[in-house]
């Protein structure tokens, strides 16, 4: 590193990602940003917030807490600000986590695309992908400062405490925020942002979100490709190791948009895109070579809104898989819930950040209908969300499993963040401009000034591997990305 600054970045990481970059000249640059583990401001799994109403962040000692611990539970810059709210005054903000109103809520999560994958005449009418797309000026929404703009939510709302046994539950589910970048000679070629769960039944990996600005290494003027599925299979992979013997569930939705993480790269005329079908396909092969890291996984493929045979048609020819989802009921730690609530949505369905689900899960809850609604009833109306009938396909994918291995203490690496931190370095990455290589260059070069030196780590790729033949390198240039939606976001000006 320039600086001199020892690395602190997981070897695991490099170790994995040299094995699947190509060899090159230059250096990449491997990024890896995370926050301390952190208690969510609401159970994961348990839904008692939305299923009893209870307000946060008007509590003193609750708010004290979260400011000190960053308590962001999932992780966009606008929701995790937004879940300070109480949930009237989120509601009154906007149904998605942003300052956007409530009918735009197509942001989705993780679109990835890859060059040369072809569509196989699938329609595109199933659902995908996770959300935290919107990255629209929310400005700072804590306490007093907000107190006169969302007056008339707050009062349309009774405020409640929280009961000691909801909030003794709560400091059993915590979360660490990852931010992963990759840049190959000053340029920034990729970006996967990940949450990991930590709660009573297990460990959860959410994928948010995945983007590429559409750039890739250049030797002798041409471009090289740089596969995307295997960076991204590669980080994964490290961080199931990190769980050997604990049983660890791996979430994601995949929704095809043009930028989630790179503002403006869509812009870019390299930049090369998936469609839902191509995309779902993309993600499932991704998941699928994670599979032998378990002991007998469940692996599911759900398409909200498309038929059966559609959602057969992606699982040719892998056995493992099957369709349906990996969400089951899991029994709350203290109170008597009656057995016909292991049916309900509310009991199943996790909450994530940008989340299609918990957006739906809060609309039924303003409709009083979280103890009425089954999981059953819970996908067949899901379907007719914007989200989902607006003609692009959408894949919830999941992999449920006990990963290989001894079960060992965890520690948490010494290069973690503090949520302010992680959210400095968060916002250069989502506010830059990528419109071309230059910008891009110049948001790899602020990156690298003002983001903490320990977290990155520059190496060479497949150093075992020969030189890429000249013949090789002088084919078309071959653009992966991932896409994603995203908003220009107004500078803060406090």
């Amino acid at each position: 590193m320039s600086d001199g600054t020892k690395s602190l970045v997981d070897e695991q990481f490099v170790r994995a990602l040299a094995k699947v970059l190509p060899k090159l000249p230059g250096d990449f640059v491997f990024h890896h940003y995370h926050t301390k583990k952190r208690q969510c401001k609401r159970s994961l799994i348990f839904q008692d917030d939305v299923l009893d109403g209870f307000d946060e962040g008007d509590d003193a000692e609750e708010a004290k807490a979260a400011d000190e611990s960053a308590d962001k539970p999932t992780g966009s810059t606008e929701s995790d600000e937004l879940e300070k709210l109480p949930e009237a005054k989120r509601e009154s903000v906007s149904d998605s986590g942003t300052t956007e109103a409530k009918d735009n809520e197509q942001k989705p999560v993780t679109g990835v695309e890859e060059d040369g994958v072809e569509e196989d005449g699938v329609e595109e009418d199933g659902v995908k992908k996770v959300s935290e797309s919107g990255f629209k000026g929310a400005g700072s929404l804590d306490g007093d400062k907000t107190a006169s703009k969302y007056t008339d939510a707050a009062e349309s709302k009774t405020i409640k405490t929280v009961p000691p046994e909801i909030l003794e539950r709560r400091k059993k589910h915590t979360v660490i925020t990852h931010m992963f970048v990759l840049s190959y000679e000053n340029t920034i070629l990729f970006a996967l942002e990940i949450y990991t769960f930590y709660d009573p039944t297990g460990v959860t990996l959410f994928v948010s979100k995945a983007d590429t600005t559409g750039q890739s290494p250049l030797v002798d003027g041409e471009s090289v490709r740089v596969s995307m599925k295997d960076v991204s299979r590669a980080i994964i992979d490290v961080l199931l190791k990190h769980h050997p013997g604990q049983r660890v569930r791996i979430c994601l939705f995949a929704r095809p948009e043009k930028q989630y993480l790179f503002p403006f790269s869509a812009d870019y005329p390299k930049k090369h895109f998936l469609s839902g079908p191509q995309l779902t396909k993309w993600w499932i092969a991704c998941l699928d070579g994670l599979l032998d890291d378990f002991e007998n996984p469940t692996a599911t493929l759900r398409i909200p809104g498309a038929e059966n045979r559609t959602i057969q048609s992606f699982l040719e020819g892998l056995p493992r898989w099957t369709m349906g989802d990996i969400f089951k009921y899991q029994k709350p730690e203290v109170g008597e819930v009656p057995e016909s609530d292991a049916k309900l949505a509310i009991y199943q369905l996790p909450r994530f950040p940008d989340d299609p689900k918990s957006r739906f899960l809060d609309f039924l809850a303003s409709e009083g209908r979280t103890t009425t609604c089954s999981i059953e009833m819970f996908w067949e109306e899901i379907q007719g969300r914007q989200e989902f009938n607006a003609g692009i396909m959408v894949g919830l994918m999941g992999v449920d499993g006990v990963v290989k291995g001894e079960t060992q203490p965890e520690t948490e690496p010494a290069s973690s963040l503090s949520y302010k931190e992680f959210k400095n370095v968060r916002e250069i990455i989502t506010e830059s401009d990528y419109t071309t290589t230059e910008l891009v260059i110049d948001a790899n070069r602020e990156l690298t000034e003002d983001g903490p030196a320990q977290s990155r780590v520059g190496f060479k790729g497949q150093l075992e591997r020969a030189a890429p033949v000249a013949s090789e390198l002088k084919r078309a240039p071959v653009v992966n990305t991932l896409d994603m939606n995203l908003v220009r976001k107004k500078k803060k000006t406090n």
